[in-house]
């Protein structure tokens, strides 16, 4: 199920395009959130894809991603935090460390 659609540059000087859609059922279903690069061509290139919600049963985790320029700042939901830069084509992750 496609959950939000947006667009926009996040400081890397390239549109890019945000999809969250959320995969599974009632007692169980993961939210994810895809980063697409529009390439010169005008064709859609994935840049970065992590999970952003987990539901199961009566519990429900969330995570954050925050945009900065250059990079992003990534915290599961399960809770591990990461560094991720820009690369000219993805995000790649620089480093983690543990939830506080």
């Amino acid at each position: 199920e496609l959950v939000a659609l947006a667009t926009g540059d996040a400081w890397i000087r390239t549109p890019l395009v945000a999809l969250a859609a959320t995969a599974g059922g009632h007692a169980e279903s993961v939210t994810w959130l895809s980063l697409y690069r529009v390439t010169d061509t005008g064709g859609l290139e994935r840049a970065f894809t992590a999970a952003v919600e987990r539901h199961a049963g009566h519990e429900t985790r969330t995570g954050t991603v925050t945009v900065f320029p250059g990079g992003l700042l990534y915290r599961a939901p399960e809770g591990p935090t990461s560094i991720w830069t820009f690369d000219g084509t993805r995000y790649v992750e620089q480093g983690s460390f543990p939830a506080a």
